[in-house]
């Protein structure tokens, strides 16, 4: 995934630098989490999708166990910092 830095305004955090992905997570990017994480269960869609579709019918824990397999996954490509 590509992720592009944002400066967050406001807050506590004020002026730091947070990342977001410059595309919805495809499915070949959830697809790459499921397969680490074999228990993890996903809707099945009504319409074909190839890899470069949006992941879609994940739902909210899915979801954060995807966000925080991903941090720790860049982390440990050396692409993100503690």
């Amino acid at each position: 995934m590509r992720f592009a830095p944002v400066p967050i305004t406001g807050g506590p955090t004020n002026g730091k630098l947070i990342l977001f992905s410059t595309w919805e997570t495809r499915l070949s990017d959830y697809r790459a989490f499921k397969a680490e994480n074999p228990e993890i269960q996903q809707g099945e869609t009504r319409f074909p999708q190839d890899d470069s579709h949006p992941a879609v019918y994940i739902g909210y824990e899915n979801a954060t166990a995807f966000c925080n397999w991903l941090t720790e996954s860049e982390k440990a490509k050396g692409n993100l910092k503690d």
